[in-house]
């Protein structure tokens, strides 16, 4: 009957929890992640509820099978308690508990470290205060680069005079992107096979975007489709490809050096590295070897548009669909945000397994109060007479009441103790899932140990209070 009324319960507070996670959305899940109760996990949920119940019942129903009647009769009525043996098996479930809750709230806050450190990261770009869209161009009348190239400097001037605006920038990508392979015209025999990334960019986008120049020019209006193809790359490419000479003036290929298809494109500038993330390791950033080219010399039908507003100023949208409507009506604005919206979409998959697995520890950390409340409860109802009679003999309401706490915290203890070591194996398998935090976190486990010891005080206290108020001379009477 426990069972059954439990897994009814658990099934109810799940249909509840889900239309509330629905309703709040908590954690900004990536497009086509619906959470939903699948029957079938729902179903081996409750079968595993009632067989727990059902195993661990088995026990006890056995034990209490086999009493002795002539020594039970014996003794008397409100000093009947559980055996030893029942004793020392619900401490040690509650050892189990408490260990348990450690070791998920050690790897729920490692996880909740490693988001906070990804969110709190410079990333080398600006990204307050910037509104962001992508612009699909067709291919007629913007066939060619030219006229792709003239379409997002007039669109780019627009935006910029709006009031709130600062400036406009456009660009291929919002980051750079790909794994593209790259040739030296100095060496021909050497080639890298991957790698590098690309992205094209409007004049004064580094300025602008708060990136850094270290070496030699940046983009502006002279560089056109029909004059020297050239390129800025990041210290990443400089130092892991030209590490002993200046890059300035090498002529490098995204692609193979025989390949016609592609032109050689001049080193013009070093600017800083930026952050980014792959898909090969969401949980970190990379700085990877980049090449920039110039949106005059290779715009693609797809602009990212950036806006650089002043701050609070990020409700252009709407001014800037009119600018655009203006320049040809069939043009929409698509992928509409905020350059920190599309930071937090990146960070979505670390902050749900943050939650869920803070979820999993606060409900752990409820299990293990109601172990430790029920255990001590029943510890105080069956030695009710014997804490009668040391009140009796001279035992102060203090003692008894420390008494009780005493034994709390040595289950406690016990269980802090397989925790700390449970935690330090089990952290492990978290490593790939952490950045900026080490999985052998002392802060941590610390922490964490706070956090169950205060717990098991506010479990015990109620039962440990109980005991030291009872009326020793009534107790005795009922007895």
């Amino acid at each position: 009957m426990l069972a059954f009324c439990g897994t009814g319960a658990g099934i109810l507070l799940a249909t509840l929890m889900l239309h509330w996670f629905r309703a709040v959305n908590p954690v900004e899940l990536p497009p086509g992640n619906m959470v939903s109760l699948h029957w079938q996990v729902l179903l081996f949920a409750a079968l595993l509820g009632v067989g727990s119940a059902i195993v661990f019942g088995l026990f006890p129903a056995w034990q209490a099978s086999g009493v002795d009647l002539n020594s039970v009769l014996k003794r008397s009525g409100r000093g009947i308690g559980a055996s030893a043996s029942a004793q020392h098996t619900s401490q040690v479930l509650v050892v189990i508990q408490i260990a348990l809750s450690l070791m998920l709230f050690v790897g729920a806050g490692l996880l909740a470290a490693s988001l906070w450190r990804m969110a709190s990261t410079e990333l080398g770009y600006r990204t307050r205060n910037v509104v962001t869209a992508t612009i699909n161009l067709p291919k007629e009348p913007y066939s060619d680069t030219d006229a792709r190239s003239r379409f997002a400097a007039n669109f780019a001037r627009t935006v910029s005079s709006l009031p709130g605006g600062e400036a406009a920038k456009e660009a291929s990508n919002f980051t750079p992107m790909g794994e593209n392979p790259l040739s030296f015209k100095e060496d021909p025999g050497r080639f890298s096979a991957g790698g590098v990334a690309t992205q094209s960019v409007s004049t004064n986008f580094f300025d602008a975007m708060r990136i850094p120049s270290f070496r030699g020019r940046v983009f502006d209006t002279q560089y056109l489709k029909d004059t020297q193809q050239v390129a800025i790359v990041n210290e990443a490419l400089a130092n892991k490809y030209l590490a002993h000479t200046d890059p300035i003036g090498h002529a490098i290929k995204l692609s193979r050096a025989d390949d016609p298809s592609q032109p050689w494109l001049t080193i013009v500038g070093v600017v800083a590295d930026i952050k980014t993330t792959t898909v090969f390791q969401e949980m970190g950033y990379v700085e990877q070897p980049t090449v920039y080219r110039p949106l005059t010399q290779d715009a693609p039908p797809s602009l990212a548009l950036m806006v650089l507003t002043k701050e609070g100023q990020t409700g252009l949208i709407g001014e800037i669909e009119e600018q655009l409507a203006s320049m040809d009506h069939s043009l929409i604005l698509e992928n509409l945000g905020t350059m920190q919206d599309r930071q937090s979409a990146v960070l979505s998959q670390p902050r749900f397994r943050a939650v869920l697995f803070g979820s999993f520890a606060g409900l752990a950390l409820v299990l293990a109060i109601v172990g430790i409340y029920g255990v001590l409860a029943q510890m105080v109802a069956q030695r009710t007479r014997e804490m009668a009679i040391r009140m009796v003999v001279g035992a102060s309401r203090g003692e008894v009441l420390s008494r009780v706490l005493r034994n709390a915290f040595a289950l406690a203890a016990v269980g802090i103790v397989l925790g700390v070591i449970g935690s330090a194996i089990a952290v492990r398998a978290l490593a790939g899932l952490l950045y900026g935090v080490r999985p052998e976190n002392a802060g941590m486990l610390a922490l964490a140990a706070v956090i169950l010891t205060l717990t098991v005080l506010v479990a015990s206290w109620i039962p440990a209070w109980r005991a030291a108020t009872i009326d020793p001379l009534q107790t005795l009477r009922t007895e």
